[in-house]
């Protein structure tokens, strides 16, 4: 029946995208209770910005606002640089808070009304495709209905989408997405609606949603090059043409390295994390995990909110060779299909772009920018959208080259058997983190990981669950787990317990295995100052200020130092340097007035004494 009258007769877009709909509330209908996870509860739960208690132009005081010690002492400034960086996507958190403060069932409803809408977006997407130049010939373009309703049913339902939408923090993945999604999609438009009032509100628009996608995560830098990709590859135009309308989309690729140089030339300087690969490392590391990523949008099984890869440090490892040798190939694929496809199958351009828009979507994460965390599930997000757009289409030129006859019903029950499977996996999948087990389930699945086990246990301390977290990395320890960062964070769980001497002993620890980690240091410093051992801390808080002269904590509690030895002068000099790096630092300026007091005192006794 020309499949089912092109989905659904002569209604088929209002009900395809009713049913796109209805199909994403089913396969997230156990979510809404789902209980806020991992750093939720620092990074949203006490973000004062989110609560209402700061505004934009507040935010350089976030920092201030944060007490934390140890491994949680950047947590100010890194909320500071998020709302900097990803300001669209805390705006829409402080919205929630504003409407229903910390009601979880609010911000999963917001995530998934977003997870729909671009569901829909992509189906919206793929339709246009077929409505661009490229392809108004194809023989599928009859087809377009149906190769967009099942991109669009694979999307919502797939389970690697599951940590981006029920995660609720990861709704800086699906607001980017969206945004991002939007653009393209009006751009798409723009070019070929009629009209030239239309055409100029959409490209307005597209650029628009451009600078929102960039203002809620960083991965949407690449938005002007896939614009500029589907323009060469689907529409037509002169260069001059091209470069002249692609202008202002492109100078929007300076809003995030603007916004990261101005971070960095403000007070607000987020120190790297011991365990970070160096860029060459992770570039290598990143290989594996690219297809990683593609192998668990083929097969979503052992999914986990935490998946322990290990390092690479060779291109010439088995693993790395063999990963780069495919991607080469896939990659060489996508821009062959992309701009050489046959004439008699112009839909293989659409595989092409798929595989491409994977590849690009993907570089701001997993190239040479080292992150802490080597794999996540919800960097795939966006990515995948590419991967399912060329699939679909894929099964459809295959089914249409092999079955001619039965093509009609071949492709729609193949895609619609994997949609199935799709939605009852990720309701189990969501069932997990219903029941909030998703740390239980990871460690189940990679019990003998250090890595996890140091996640989780920083999980559970932000959860005010540290006597957990304790007995977690002295098991990872009794494992032969011997990872210095394990050490760090028993360390600081210690402290945290009161436990000084056996925090002072891990800490002593680290900074043996670690003598650079400029904050095993501050706080082994911490450590010996309430000690009342002022030398030993003094010479921990000069080797942390050696390691990272920007480290504002050490200089105050070096300072805090010497005013208990009463050096006064130096202590002074230490609050100086503060103030010189950071003229509005309140904490500063209020020990300065204490310190020249008691220096006055100190002068004025010296004199009485003669």
């Amino acid at each position: 029946m020309q499949a089912l009258k092109e989905i659904f007769g002569k209604n088929h877009i209002v009900l395809s995208m009713l049913v796109i709909g209805l199909l994403g509330v089913l396969v997230y209908s156990n979510t809404f209770k789902a209980p806020f996870q991992w750093d939720e509860s620092i990074y949203l739960q006490a973000n004062p910005f989110v609560r209402g208690e700061l505004g934009l132009f507040d935010a350089d005081k976030i920092h201030d606002s944060v007490a934390a010690e140890g491994p949680d002492r950047v947590i100010g400034e890194e909320l500071y640089r998020n709302l900097i960086t990803r300001y669209v996507a805390y705006l829409s958190f402080a919205l929630n808070y504003r409407i229903h403060r910390f009601d979880v069932r609010g911000y999963h409803i917001v995530n998934l009304a977003i997870h729909v809408i671009n569901a829909l977006l992509v189906y919206l997407l793929v339709r246009l495709f077929f409505a661009t130049p490229a392809l108004s010939l194809s023989s599928l373009r009859s087809k377009s209905g149906t190769i967009a309703f099942f991109s669009a049913l694979l999307f919502v339902a797939h389970p690697i989408q599951t940590e981006a939408v029920t995660y609720v923090m990861q709704r800086l993945a699906c607001l980017a997405a969206m945004f991002y999604l939007l653009s393209v999609v009006l751009y798409l438009k723009s070019r070929i609606a009629a009209g030239r009032r239309i055409r100029y509100g959409l490209y307005l628009g597209s650029i628009a949603c451009a600078a929102l996608a960039m203002k809620t995560k960083e991965n949407a830098f690449t938005l002007p090059i896939t614009l500029a990709l589907f323009d060469f590859v689907l529409l037509t135009g002169s260069v001059r043409e091209r470069f002249a309308r692609l202008s202002p989309l492109l100078a929007t690729l300076l809003i995030v390295p603007l916004t990261l140089f101005f971070l960095n030339s403000s007070k607000v300087a987020v120190p790297g994390q011991a365990g970070t690969s160096s860029a060459l490392g992770y570039l290598l590391t990143q290989f594996g995990v690219i297809v990683s990523y593609l192998g668990l949008l083929a097969v979503p099984i052992n999914q986990s909110i935490l998946h322990d890869r290990p390092h690479a440090v060779s291109l010439f490892q088995p693993e790395v060779l063999l990963s780069v040798s495919l991607l080469t190939l896939l990659f060489g694929a996508g821009v062959y299909w992309s701009f050489r496809s046959r004439p008699d199958q112009p839909a293989q351009r659409v595989i092409g772009l798929g595989i491409l828009w994977f590849f690009i979507t993907l570089s701001v994460e997993s190239s040479i920018i080292p992150l802490p965390i080597v794999l996540c599930e919800y960097r795939v997000y966006l990515p995948s959208v590419g991967v399912i757009f060329g699939v679909v289409t894929g099964i459809h030129v295959l089914a249409e080259a092999h079955s001619v006859r039965r093509y009609t019903m071949v492709a729609p029950v193949i895609l619609g058997t994997i949609v199935i499977l799709y939605s009852a996996a990720t309701l189990a999948r969501n069932d997990v983190w219903k029941k909030g087990a998703i740390w239980q389930d990871a460690l189940e699945k990679n019990p003998k990981s250090g890595a996890l086990r140091l996640q989780v246990g920083q999980a559970l301390e932000r959860q005010g669950r540290t006597d957990e977290a304790i007995e977690l990395y002295e098991s990872a320890l009794s494992l032969g787990m011997n990872h210095p960062r394990i050490k760090y964070e028993l360390g600081a769980a210690y402290l945290r317990s009161g436990r000084l001497k056996e925090a002072e002993a891990a800490y002593q620890e680290v900074v043996r295995a670690l003598p650079d980690f400029a904050e095993a240091h501050f706080a082994l410093g911490n450590i010996l100052a309430r000690q009342g051992r002022y030398e030993e801390s003094v010479h921990e808080y000069e080797e942390t200020i050696r390691l990272n002269p920007g480290h504002l904590d050490a200089h105050i509690n070096l300072g805090g130092v010497y005013v208990q030895m009463t050096r006064y002068a130096a202590a002074l000099q230490e609050l100086r340097e503060v103030l010189k790096q950071s003229p509005n630092h309140s904490d500063a300026r209020y020990n300065m007035q204490v310190v020249t007091e008691l220096l006055k005192r100190q002068g004025d006794d010296k004199n009485r004494g003669k």
